[in-house]
């Protein structure tokens, strides 16, 4: 199946803006906060319909999409909406769960001749939609369609129409991994107007391996210099990348960090940053004297990574399909292509085991990057990789080829 993104024409006539009093987002957002005032805990419906009249409010003016917020969403990728509208609520809540109304820019390439015409009050437009990948999925659907409230400026006469948008979907979007991706190209290279997307971002709650009890004892670490993203899982909205890795204590896949700008304690127990990965084809790094310790390393429990895209739970691994066993809980087992530090190479279709959390909607939250694994780490194996930690592992450089997902570098880091 390859399906390219769909604009399938207007669904709601022009309003034109121009004389009447200006809307006042703020105020207008403040309104349609009623909604929220009537059901604090809100349902995916609710969210979508409210992100949504959001989106419609913020297409009558400049309020949002200017200038000074423009440069500062490419600076940032992802700024949350009060950051952006002085007074706007972004907190929501969501099947009980927490979250940060942020505002992304899909096509970067849109935003020069955007802010140009803005600045010269010339003629252009801007689309807005809400989290797609979040709220729009249903279970057994191969397409998800989703209104995009879009701007035009004509001769500084506001009007604002609707256009419904497609795109390809699966339960499980690692199945359709190449052809998901160039529909995403597509939609990127194609779309004639910047397109913003106020994305929810769950609010943070830490997560990752605990601080090493036995602190009066150097370590060794693997550390974390950069990711490449190669592809993409979360649609038009910004990445939520995590790695998981395996803990020492359980010997099984349950622990991850994520990825998303915060500063936390790293596996040192030392205040770190995790830099924010939202987007494929660019390089998210640390510099040389401020790497993150990802986890010890010494060659009697052998560390593997496993990297997902979390859209739902926070610190949960949230799966529709799973097995129970009484020892372990729900865990379920793929087939991963795999770097092998050991041997430099990427093995194709290595079973690894993980666990989850059973998944309450039918189809998976949480995408899995089956291509972007990486195992086989061990002290020995990763101060090889890096000539005694002066240089670093690139996955990418790896005999025979990288990975097809990404490439990470990786460092050895004493502590």
């Amino acid at each position: 199946m390859k399906t390219r993104f769909v604009l399938a024409g207007m669904i709601m006539a022009a309003v034109i803006l121009a004389g009447c009093e200006r809307p006042g987002a703020v105020k207008d957002a403040g309104d349609t906060g009623a909604l929220r005032r009537t059901a604090e805990n809100l349902s995916r419906e609710q969210a979508r319909a409210y992100l949504e009249e959001l989106a419609a409010i913020y297409t009558q003016d400049n309020a949002l999409i200017n200038v000074t917020n423009i440069e500062r969403i490419l600076e940032e990728e992802s700024v949350p909406l009060s950051g952006l509208v002085e007074g706007a609520d972004d907190q929501l809540t969501v099947d009980s769960l927490d979250y940060t109304i942020r505002v992304e820019l899909f096509n970067e390439t849109q935003a020069s001749p955007l802010m140009t015409a803005i600045a010269k009050a010339g003629d252009y437009a801007f689309g807005i939609c809400g989290d797609v990948d979040r709220l729009y999925p249903e279970e057994g659907s191969t397409q998800i369609t989703y209104p995009t409230f879009k701007a035009v400026v004509s001769r500084m006469e506001w009007s604002m129409e609707t256009e419904e948008m497609s795109q390809m979907w699966e339960t499980d979007i690692d199945t359709i991994d190449d052809e998901w991706n160039a529909d995403l190209d597509d939609m990127y290279n194609n779309l004639p107007y910047a397109l913003f997307v106020l994305s929810l971002e769950e609010n943070d709650n830490g997560g990752g391996e605990e601080p090493s009890e036995d602190v009066e004892t150097a370590s060794y670490y693997l550390t974390f210099k950069a990711v490449w993203l190669k592809v993409e899982r979360d649609g038009n909205s910004h990445e939520e990348f995590e790695m998981w890795y395996n803990h020492p204590i359980s010997g099984l896949v349950d622990a991850r960090w994520k990825f998303n700008g915060i500063w936390r304690n790293d596996a040192r127990g030392v205040n770190a940053y995790f830099n924010d990965v939202n987007k494929k084809k660019k390089w998210y790094e640390r510099p040389d004297n401020d790497l993150t310790y990802l986890f010890k390393l010494d060659d009697e429990f052998t560390r593997v990574i496993l990297p997902f895209e979390d859209d739902w739970r926070e610190g949960l691994m949230d799966r529709v399909h799973y097995t129970w066993n009484p020892l372990i809980g729900y865990y379920w087992i793929k087939n991963w292509d795999t770097y092998n530090a050991g041997t430099n190479m990427v093995q194709q279709n290595i079973p690894q085991m993980y666990v989850v959390h059973p998944q309450l909607l039918l189809f998976d939250q949480d995408d899995r990057f089956s291509e972007g694994a990486a195992g086989n780490l061990t002290f020995t194996n990763v101060r090889n990789r890096t000539n005694d930690g002066a240089n670093y592992l690139n996955t990418d450089l790896a005999t025979g080829g990288g990975l097809d997902d990404r490439i990470y570098k990786f460092g050895l880091g004493l502590w």
